[in-house]
């Protein structure tokens, strides 16, 4: 496939401004970009549509999936207080209650959720380890030695290859990659504003915790380490390890499948797991990521979404992630 047509996209130098929209979760944001009057605006339709085709061609189950489940089901009900109860000990009105959150703008009501997730949470520093725990919960990374990344460093040279076949899908993966979850669940925010307020929430969550997890650990990008990589997109301006593409991804896919209640064999379950896996390794693909960047992203992302979910259910959680480098460095975990 060739890209003859994609010619215009010398006028975008003034992407560079975009490194930091890696950082960026929100969904319900991504429809003002209709109205941007810029040279990214122009392309992010047929770009777009053009990442959304090969997305598909990669991730799509080779069964028909109308043949297969399709019954979208809440699978939690908040535990919500009611407005009237009483202080027993002063007749005062509690006003400090999740229900009262419906008085507020929907961006206060962002703000609140992600500061009370955060209250909810510890970070623990014992380097080369950094772990976030809740309760008897925990998720725990192991920074990556030089030389891991060193050996990493050949796959991150042999993936640019494909980067030609990706470009539409990585250009408008840099932002929130709202369009390609929506496409396999067909999220609609008109008909979903409290899914897409959810999941506002929930990746804004992920990306605070991985930026906590990045300063602690202040790995370099591959082109920091090789001139050859030549990333085809701008260099964040954040050190790699871990992934944030792969952690919010994974964030997103677990959590969308705990809230459908699929079986964990359902076609929507498989594209959405995919999906997450090759929003993750187009950062490879890019030349901004090692795998292990990648590969540590998912277990953050996988061990967030354990949490979050089961705070939404009110339930508890004591599972333990743990992504630990020397055991790791020679495994792909799907990449």
């Amino acid at each position: 496939m060739t890209y003859s047509g994609l010619s215009g996209l010398s006028g975008l130098s003034g992407l560079s401004g975009l490194s930091g929209l890696s950082g960026l979760s929100g969904l319900s944001g991504l429809s003002g970009l209709s109205g941007l009057h810029s040279p990214l605006a122009q392309l992010v339709g047929p770009l777009e549509s053009h990442g959304l085709v090969t997305s598909r061609d990669a991730i799509h189950n080779e069964s028909p999936v109308w043949q297969t489940e399709w019954d979208p089901k809440k699978s939690w009900v908040p535990q919500v207080p009611a407005t009237d109860e009483w202080n027993v000990s002063g007749n005062a009105l509690k006003f400090d209650t999740p229900d009262t959150l419906g008085q507020s703008a929907q961006h206060i009501r962002h703000l609140l959720n992600v500061a009370g997730l955060l209250g909810k949470v510890q970070f623990v520093p014992d380097l080369p380890h950094f772990t976030i725990s809740s309760g008897g919960w925990s998720a725990t990374l192991t920074r990556p030695s030089h030389q891991a990344f060193l050996d990493d460093l050949p796959k991150v040279h042999r993936w640019a290859c494909r980067r030609e076949e990706r470009a539409a899908e990585i250009l408008t993966q840099v932002g929130p990659q709202t369009p390609y979850w929506a496409s396999v669940c067909n999220l609609q925010p008109h008909r979903m504003p409290r899914t897409f307020e959810l999941m506002d929430v929930a990746l804004t969550f992920a990306m605070i915790v991985c930026m906590r997890f990045k300063h602690a650990f202040n790995c370099p990008r591959p082109s920091e380490f090789s001139p050859s990589i030549q990333p085809m997109i701008p260099v964040p301006g954040f050190s790699a390890f871990p992934s944030g593409h792969a952690t919010e991804s994974r964030m997103f896919a677990d959590v969308m499948m705990a809230l459908l209640g699929q079986s964990a064999a359902s076609p929507l379950n498989n594209q959405l797991d995919r999906l997450a896996k090759r929003i993750a390794e187009n950062r490879v693909v890019a030349g901004l990521h090692f795998t292990l960047d990648s590969t540590a992203g998912v277990t953050l992302g996988a061990g967030l979404a354990s949490w979050f979910v089961s705070e939404a259910r009110n339930a508890s959680n004591t599972l333990n992630w743990v992504w630990d480098a020397a055991e790791n460095e020679a495994r792909a975990l799907g990449f």
